[in-house]
């Protein structure tokens, strides 16, 4: 009985995940930093000072000091949230046409190469 009773206790500990506790400081919360909303408020007006951004503003009826006095009378988390998603937006414009332009020339290139190699039987030079 001790014998079996012991074989199952060691196929238990070598199948069975051990994590062992671990030690280690626990760190404070850095605090935000006091003038988060200033520099907040700065990466908008810089986003809302590029030319591509005046002109879109413009096409749809927004003058530009207006919009830059909203971003003035925002709070720190509004500006906060505002900044975080200037920030992520993605540089560049949209590369969809390009994108479906590259998979055609792509399909055509298999296309073609799968057609030489059923017509003639062999693989062209140009196909990998």
């Amino acid at each position: 009985m001790k014998g079996i009773i012991s074989r199952i206790l060691m196929a238990c500990i070598a199948v069975l995940p051990f994590d062992g506790a671990r030690a280690g400081m626990i760190g404070t919360p850095s605090p935000a930093p006091a003038n988060a909303g200033v520099t907040d408020r700065a990466a908008i007006g810089a986003f809302l000072e590029r030319a591509e951004v005046s002109a879109q503003l413009a096409t749809l009826g927004v003058d530009p000091a207006a919009a830059r006095a909203r971003v003035d009378a925002l709070t720190d988390e509004e500006a906060g949230a505002l900044a975080q998603q200037v920030r992520a937006a993605p540089a560049g414009s949209n590369a969809g046409p390009g994108l479906v332009i590259f998979i055609i020339v792509v399909l055509v290139g298999f296309l073609i190469c799968s057609a030489e190699l059923v017509v003639a039987g062999k693989r062209p030079a140009f196909c990998f």
